[in-house]
């Protein structure tokens, strides 16, 4: 599997989850260059010194959220604030599970060789999921179940 579906490329010296300030649910480590490629306007988001953490709950409209560190406030990105919807949150079927192929949840669910080709891709570490997914994680556990 390639890194980003290993995600080697996350520091292993901070907690993996976070509960999320709206739900309290676990959110997981994502990097802030994942969060920087999704926003309307990167250029205007200015990321803190802190460890951020992508909500996956699909009843939350928070997205990100950092830790709540000493003197730094707490940051937090909702759904608006992206370009895109976030396939795991709104389960909706033109939404976008496979970020690196363009797959959306009614796609996935109709077609199983889609799963076998993202797998394939995968292995062969031709997939962008640290960039180009919203969680900055690999999408293969987000595919329906057989």
């Amino acid at each position: 599997m390639s890194n980003c579906c290993t995600n080697k490329n996350i520091s292993s010296c901070v907690p993996n989850k976070h509960p999320c300030p709206r739900c309290n649910q676990n959110g997981t480590v994502v990097p802030t260059s994942t969060i920087y490629h999704h926003l309307k306007q990167p250029w205007k988001w200015q990321a803190q010194e802190l460890t951020y953490y992508f909500c996956a709950d699909s009843e939350c409209e928070l997205v990100y959220f950092s830790e709540d560190k000493g003197d730094l406030k707490q940051d937090v990105i909702e759904q608006d604030q992206l370009r895109i919807n976030v396939g795991v949150k709104t389960q909706a079927d033109n939404d976008l599970i496979c970020y690196c192929y363009g797959v959306s949840l009614a796609e996935a669910r109709e077609e199983a060789s889609i799963k076998d080709f993202v797998v394939n891709m995968t292995k062969q570490s031709d997939c962008a999921c640290e960039t180009r997914n919203p969680s900055g994680r690999c999408c293969l556990k987000d595919f329906p179940k057989s």
